[in-house]
């Protein structure tokens, strides 16, 4: 059996990591393990190895669930091999990664990840944002991996000015500023928007 590609995308706000969280105690109740990677730098609601949602909800490593920092996607490969994880965890049965839009090599993990037999089984996940704040693609690797995947969730939310149904991502500071793409920060900078509200449809 050849593990899937399964991709999570949408606005801030739309519930892609309550969706993570949702699909891993249902993986954990079926008995598989998991690891689950989480970007090193998002610190926005814990610099704990845990991940929580824009609720609060918070979801916490067990025993089939290994959650580890990265800062690029390639870490996953020398973690699997590493002799801390063989020594004490069986080979994933599932492989997470959220924020996915972070990574510059996403591309190229998801295709070892693919290829090599040693991980081929392996069911992976990718959670994040398809476009930043100014309607641009965040990461043009992983909207291919978007358009290429087995199983894509698109994620919706709510505008924040009308409540209709909300696409796209606002920066409320400086919505056109390409060069500070990579600002993290939760509702205090970011709030989902409809085409109606958002400025570059303006």
């Amino acid at each position: 059996m050849v593990g899937k590609l399964t991709t999570i995308y949408g606005p801030m706000f739309a519930g892609k990591t309550t969706e993570i969280q949702n699909m891993c105690m249902s993986a954990i109740e079926e008995g598989k393990n998991i690891i689950l990677a989480k970007y090193k730098h998002d610190i926005r609601y814990t610099k704990d190895a845990t991940i929580i949602n824009h609720d609060g909800n918070k979801l916490d490593k067990n025993d089939n669930l290994y959650i580890v920092e990265i800062s690029d996607s390639s870490e996953l490969l020398d973690i699997l091999n590493s002799d801390l994880y063989i020594s004490n965890h069986t080979m994933a049965d599932i492989i997470i990664i959220d924020e996915a839009q972070f990574y510059t090599d996403i591309a190229q993990t998801i295709d070892i990840f693919k290829t090599d037999a040693r991980y081929k089984n392996i069911d992976i996940i990718l959670a994040g944002l398809d476009l930043d704040a100014n309607c641009q693609f965040f990461n043009r690797d992983f909207n291919y991996l978007i358009a290429s995947s087995d199983i894509a969730i698109y994620k919706l939310s709510k505008c924040y000015i009308c409540n209709a149904t909300a696409m796209y991502t606002v920066r409320l500071d400086n919505m056109h500023n390409q060069n500070s793409r990579i600002k993290i920060a939760g509702a205090s900078l970011y709030q989902p928007t409809c085409t109606m509200h958002h400025p570059s449809m303006i």
